[in-house]
């Protein structure tokens, strides 16, 4: 449990309120099995040569100096006391004796019950959930499967991305037990002589074996930061639930709202979890208001399901998408025309054989619009009209054969930014959206966050398309690499069957 992760010691998302909840939590347990298994030390970051500790000062908030013994540590590689060090607080759960533990005593008192469960025995009626196979019938289903999760029915459409990561036991009696050091591994005290090395990253190869090149490259590391003998006591390895986005995700099921998902806590499961699973709690027992729990605030980002990260700016993905997908003769719609910039890609896509229809409801944005077309094409239509109306004004004989439909939502650059799409209204528009396409249709929808209402109208839209048909439309998420609170978030739905 650590306040900076990763080689570039980024500070740990919502560390000031997950430790407190985990120190808590785990010394409780402590306190009801009578077992130890938690610690809190002080966790020693050996600071690549690049990275100077001052420079981390704004990130981590009051730098401790550099522990005065550090360079003294006569088990250190030369090269390991020439680094700069960081002090912080961090903590160490074993694991495997909390769960052991905690099961126990769950038995002693008739709360845990372990069966075997296939996904189809699974049925969800009259608002409960049933397992046929061992006639239970209960109010809540959670799955917590881990990275297995990924073939679970129930959340097919979450995208997974696991990492599977050896580490190693190792005797070394001359390591200090006071102390967790981080430097290319973590190197964590776990026996009386033993500690714990790791960990390696490996996407492609899942399985639970371990590997002679995971074992040399754990002993090479250590070997950069201690000069001394380490005999391996075993080999071992896990794969972590990473989900795309690298966010833990509690999820309610789109149609069965009986029906959960927690998952996609990584590396950081340890820490995050009794904060999250108490939330979670609160919104099944119905001691909160809110509506569902969230890794990061009081509302679930509903994005995070099937969500793709994205490199590329996300109007490239849109523009990259119209090439794909519009075909010559397709009639297609620019809900939001704004600068012309979509009205352009679908103009050059559909050709004189098809029909953009162009909605805004500034007479400014149509006019750029216009502008930004080589030619007066009379196979453009432009239409001063709130996107809420499309129904309205695209003809009958295009109702239901619509190729596509782009929403690029927010205010007009360069325009009266205090004039900006709304909730109630984008979602009117998706609805009628979704009902103009044709199998085979899609409808991209690009809200952004950044702007007063954005991230209302941006939970709102995700909030739709969670109550929309899935065995009609299959919806997907793109959300930009940076990953910050302000990132746009594009949606795109693609018709799979007729209504």
């Amino acid at each position: 449990l650590s306040p900076l992760t990763g080689k570039n010691h980024t500070p740990t998302k919502n560390w000031d309120v997950h430790w407190p909840s985990a120190v808590t939590f785990y010394r409780r347990i402590e306190q009801e099995t009578g077992c130890a298994f938690f610690r809190e030390l002080k966790q020693i970051r050996f600071l690549d040569h690049k990275i100077k500790a001052e420079s981390l000062h704004p990130l981590i908030g009051e730098r401790k100096d550099s522990p005065t013994f550090t360079p003294h540590f006569h088990f250190l590689t030369e090269d390991a006391k020439t680094m700069s060090t960081l002090e912080v607080d961090s903590g160490v759960l074993d694991v495997a004796a909390y769960l052991e533990q905690t099961v126990t005593m769950l038995r002693d008192h008739h709360q845990f019950f372990s069966q075997h469960l296939n996904h189809e025995d699974v049925d969800f009626a009259d608002g409960l959930v049933h397992v046929k196979t061992h006639s239970l019938s209960a109010r809540q289903l959670i799955f917590c499967e881990g990275w297995r999760a990924q073939s679970n029915p129930c959340f097919a459409d979450i995208a997974f991305e696991p990492v599977r990561g050896e580490s190693i036991e190792i005797a070394a009696p001359k390591l200090p037990r006071n102390y967790l050091f981080q430097g290319e591994v973590s190197v964590v005290p776990h026996g009386p002589d033993t500690f714990l090395v790791g960990a390696t990253y490996d996407r492609e190869n899942l399985s639970a074996n371990t590997t002679e090149a995971g074992l040399d490259e754990l002993q090479r590391k250590f070997g950069r930061l201690f000069n001394l003998k380490a005999r391996v006591v075993r080999s071992f390895s896990g794969v972590r639930p990473v989900i795309s986005g690298r966010q833990p995700i509690i999820a309610r099921h789109p149609h069965f709202q009986q029906c959960w998902l927690f998952n996609g806590l990584a590396s950081s499961g340890c820490l995050n979890a009794p904060k999250l699973a108490q939330d979670l709690c609160e919104v099944l027992r119905g001691t909160t208001q809110r509506e569902m729990p969230s890794p990061r605030d009081a509302s679930l980002e509903m994005w995070k399901i099937n969500a793709h990260t994205q490199t590329k700016r996300l109007t490239t993905v849109v523009k990259t998408l119209i090439a794909e997908r519009v075909k010559n003769g397709d009639a297609v719609i620019d809900a939001t025309a704004g600068n012309g910039n979509d009205t352009l890609a679908l103009v050059s896509r559909v050709g004189r054989a098809g029909k953009v229809y162009a909605f805004d409801i500034q007479p400014m944005a149509l006019e750029r619009a216009r502008d930004r077309l080589e030619t007066d094409s009379d196979l453009t239509s432009f239409i001063l009209a709130s996107h809420d109306e499309i129904f309205d004004h695209v003809p009958a004989k295009h109702h239901g054969q619509i190729a596509a439909v782009t929403f690029n939502l927010g205010f007009l650059p360069g325009g009266d930014e205090q004039i900006i799409t709304t909730a109630n209204q984008t979602c009117e528009a998706i609805k009628q959206s979704l009902a103009l396409l044709k199998v085979g249709g899609f409808c991209s929808v690009l809200c952004y966050r950044g702007h007063p209402g954005g991230e209302a109208e941006t939970r709102a839209v995700a909030k739709y398309f969670t109550l929309v048909d899935q065995s009609i439309f299959a919806i997907e998420t793109h959300i930009s690499a940076t990953e910050n609170r302000s990132a746009p978030v594009l949606f795109i739905v693609r018709k799979l069957a007729k209504d």
